[in-house]
């Protein structure tokens, strides 16, 4: 009888037992997924923290990036250069006219503004070239994160590329500044800095640019929506939220191409 009640009770007890075990092993797991986000959340973070704090020390000992554009712009004997931040520096696959490589004048972090200063030195040395202007993102990004009027940012930055493009002009620089590429799908490393003002931002530029507001329109390269829409960057063209892509710079070089070998007049 005894014998009994005990199996009973051990009958009785088993299910409860599993069921605190596969409750402890669902907490267990909840656990280490939100650990390991946490830390993917964090280390993303931070690296971009490291990225930008490079940038930054190397701006302080050199503000406009001088020595590397100038290298940059020198170096280059090919007739046809772009010239820009980051979207330049990493431009690839390079754009080839006539089968010559364009030459890559860019510098990662660079604002207009600071391009805008940086040409009035190696304008000189480009006249008779061909360049092609893609910048301005660096300046919209700043609405993210600075205590500062989004309308005054973009009234400077447009103010930065008419003075960029009438540097170039005067020098005998056949010069196209192109509209600003679109921001793609924000990252969560990015989302703390992140205002969809940017994008706002980007359409006004490029709003003032294909209307002829900031410089001729002949001498304007519009990318439209070539990539997506005004506002965002598809991700399939997307590196991340301010870079392209192999594919993307692929649409660009072929309507870059384009443009170049429309008659003119």
């Amino acid at each position: 009888m005894s014998q009994d009640l005990e199996g009973n009770e051990r009958m009785s007890t088993t299910p409860g037992r599993h069921c605190g075990n596969k409750a402890s092993r669902v907490v267990i797991t909840i656990l280490i997924i939100v650990v390991s986000a946490g830390v993917g959340i964090w280390t993303g973070l931070m690296l971009g923290g490291l990225r930008e704090l490079k940038t930054i020390s190397a701006l302080r000992s050199d503000p406009i990036d001088l020595l590397n554009l100038t290298d940059r712009a020198t170096a280059s004997d090919t007739e046809f250069l772009l010239m820009g931040d980051s979207r330049v520096a990493r431009w690839d696959p390079v754009p080839e006219l006539d089968s010559i490589p364009f030459g890559l004048v860019g510098s990662a972090g660079m604002t207009a503004v600071q391009m805008e200063l940086a040409t009035r030195v190696i304008a000189p040395r480009l006249a008779g070239k061909t360049v092609i202007v893609q910048i301005g993102i660096n300046d919209l990004k700043a609405i993210g994160y600075m205590d500062r009027d989004p309308d005054e940012i973009i009234s400077e930055t447009k103010r930065s590329l008419t003075a960029i493009h009438r540097t170039l002009k005067k020098n005998e620089v056949r010069v196209f500044v192109s509209t600003i590429v679109p921001p793609g799908p924000v990252g969560l490393s990015r989302r703390p800095i992140w205002d969809d003002r940017i994008r706002d931002a980007v359409v006004s530029v490029n709003e003032a640019l294909v209307s002829g507001h900031l410089m001729a329109v002949e001498d304007v390269l519009d990318f439209g929506r070539l990539l997506g829409s005004p506002r965002k960057t598809d991700s399939v063209f997307s590196a991340d939220a301010l870079h392209l892509n192999r594919s993307g710079y692929e649409v660009l070089d072929a309507c870059l191409i384009e443009r170049l070998l429309k008659p003119t007049g």
